[in-house]
């Protein structure tokens, strides 16, 4: 079991927990559709830990995403995310973590990339998984213990669409190992 205890401490803040994108809501602009703006939802896992956490877990957790398309931007996605942390330390007047910089954040997601991976793992067949196959749980009375519905999530991937969930986790263990996690 991977040891996050190194994340604790000076780097503690309240997270949220569940970052992967069915938490997020995008505000798209009416003329250009591009997006504008972005607010997170559903803040029942929030915990004190490392943010680094929770970048791991959206970075990765994006299994539909190539690894050739996650590497293109994590630079920008880690630039954006410092750049913001530091305007908002500024804004209210405090001092942002104790040795926060660019590269240790870098650093720290490294680090965290297995808790990333971990997530991609468990995430993968639900993102990959085709929307005409997806239970609505609103409407399935019978949809019955949680175990139950990913091991038939996972059948689904593994048997319909199990060539591109194959690619991804292929691609990914890859990159892990060029990465040195794994």
């Amino acid at each position: 079991m991977a040891d996050f205890g190194f994340l604790l401490g000076d780097w503690a803040i309240i997270c949220h927990g569940d970052t992967w994108l069915n938490n997020l809501l995008f505000k798209y602009n009416e003329k250009t559709n591009e997006p504008e703006s972005v607010i997170v939802v559903d803040y029942q896992m929030c915990r004190e830990t490392c943010p680094t956490m929770d970048l791991a877990y959206f970075i990765y957790s994006g299994s539909g995403a190539s690894t050739r398309l996650r590497q293109s931007i994590v630079d920008d996605l880690l630039q954006t995310y410092y750049d913001t942390f530091m305007e908002v330390c500024n804004a209210l007047n405090c001092e942002p973590l104790p040795g926060f910089s660019f590269g240790a954040l870098k650093y720290r997601l490294h680090r965290m990339t297995l808790f990333g991976a971990t997530m991609c793992v468990i995430l993968a067949p639900i993102m990959l998984l085709k929307s005409e196959d997806a239970k609505d749980l609103d409407k399935d009375e019978d949809s019955g213990d949680i175990g139950d519905m990913i091991k038939g999530v996972t059948d689904l991937v593994y048997s319909e669409g199990g060539e591109i969930f194959k690619q991804r986790m292929s691609e990914f263990t890859t990159e892990l190992y060029e990465m040195g996690v794994l």
